[in-house]
């Protein structure tokens, strides 16, 4: 499920420098953090990653893996198309796979 990881009190606070980073990113809060990055949007967070982003100041927020990588589907699907025009290209659509109850 989504989640935002940022400090209370930080309501209306506007940022200037975001990294996204589809897939496990919560690995890269330190070079975000070397250049300035204020947020971090990726699809998964570990507690520990969490834990220091609150440190630094920096927001986390874990979109989840399907969340963050299916818009990348019709962009890829269009790309393979233009480049490869004899192939029947079918993209891969599929729901949001863990239902949270």
């Amino acid at each position: 499920s989504a989640g935002l990881v940022c400090r209370e009190g930080m309501e209306g606070y506007y940022l200037n420098r975001i990294g996204v980073c589809s897939g496990a990113g919560g690995s890269l809060l330190y070079a975000c953090a070397r250049q300035g990055i204020e947020a971090l949007i990726t699809s998964e967070v570990k507690h520990n990653a969490a834990q220091d982003a609150l440190e630094m100041g920096i927001v986390m927020i874990d979109a989840g893996h399907y969340g963050t990588e299916i818009l990348m589907v019709p962009a890829i699907t269009k790309k393979l198309e233009r480049e490869f025009p004899q192939l029947e290209i079918l993209p891969y659509v599929q729901q949001q796979p863990l239902q949270w109850r």
